[in-house]
């Protein structure tokens, strides 16, 4: 077995890879911890319609996550191979296994969240708009995972993780906010914002 010392010049670029990607998960974990509180603000219906479009969200994103991350790994070493094209192939290919785990995800929550949302949220149809823009942000947020490992392994890896950061400390807060307590919206405002961040991030990373 070969043991490889670490020099400064692996730490640097460990440090140029990873420093941007925990940056950007802390401050869009900061971004929806804020949202998730003035939300609450709105009353008890509001936090819970909220609570379970999120865990819908984080369950419907697993398998996106996942390919992002393989999406990362394989097109990484065909890029380094200099298989460019079958690296966007392979991008493309996960892309569109993605989607269509996604849309099914989400047509299914379309579909159920009348039904549903009424007797997980009594008394506050709020519960099924939520459902149905969580249903849509599933869609939009694969396609910004996806992009996200591809650019990481063959492009600048900073590059996303800015465009993320910004986008979530920037546009979701204040949209959030305006929403809330410029409008008087409820769980919705925070959706909304969500909406509008991962568009955008979709946007410039495609």
């Amino acid at each position: 077995m070969t043991v490889v010392k670490a020099t400064p010049a692996h730490t640097k670029a460990l440090l140029t890879i990873g420093l941007p990607f925990a940056s950007q998960k802390l401050l869009e974990t900061g971004a929806f911890a804020g949202i998730a509180a003035m939300i609450s603000r709105t009353g008890d219906s509001s936090a819970a319609a909220h609570q379970i479009g999120l865990q819908l969200l984080l369950l419907g994103n697993l398998p996106s996550v996942a390919l992002g991350e393989a999406v990362s790994l394989v097109a990484g070493r065909l890029a380094g191979a200099g298989e460019h094209q079958r690296a966007r192939a392979a991008a493309s290919f996960a892309l569109r296994v993605g989607v269509g785990w996604a849309s099914g995800v989400a047509l299914l929550a379309a579909v159920l969240a009348p039904i549903l949302g009424p007797r997980l949220v009594p008394g506050d149809d709020e519960i099924v708009v939520v459902l149905w823009a969580c249903a849509a942000l599933l869609v939009l947020e694969c396609t910004s995972l996806v992009a996200q490992g591809y650019l990481r392994a063959t492009g600048d890896p900073r590059y996303p993780s800015v465009v993320v950061m910004i986008n979530a400390t920037v546009i979701s807060p204040a949209l959030a906010a305006l929403g809330i307590f410029g409008f008087g919206m409820r769980a919705l405002a925070g959706w909304l914002s969500f909406l509008v961040e991962v568009s955008a991030s979709s946007v410039l990373l495609w």
